[in-house]
């Protein structure tokens, strides 16, 4: 008899199926949620572009100085020397 009584009672409760997504799009939470979520992207992305350019900046002006410097060696270097790419690096 108890058998009965519990298969009946598990028969009546059924089994139900709710669309998430749906019952989450539903809420008012999930719309601020969003909002703050693309400010919060939007900034990240502000201060990462921020940051590459100023890194591209520091890297121009290296390339710039790194330059000047390899020119300003081979003056010196042809006016102390003039011979030195003949007598040490023969082809």
């Amino acid at each position: 008899m108890a058998l009965m009584l519990a298969f009946n009672t598990v028969q009546a409760q059924g089994v139900a199926h709710i669309d998430s997504e749906q019952l989450l799009m539903a809420m008012p939470e999930t719309k601020a949620m969003e909002d703050e979520l693309k400010k919060v992207q939007q900034t990240y992305a502000d201060e990462y572009n921020a940051q590459a350019t100023a890194l591209q900046a520091k890297l121009n002006v290296k390339q710039a100085t790194s330059l000047r410097q390899s020119r300003n060696c081979m003056l010196l270097t042809n006016m102390f020397f003039p011979t030195f790419p003949n007598t040490y690096f023969k082809t």
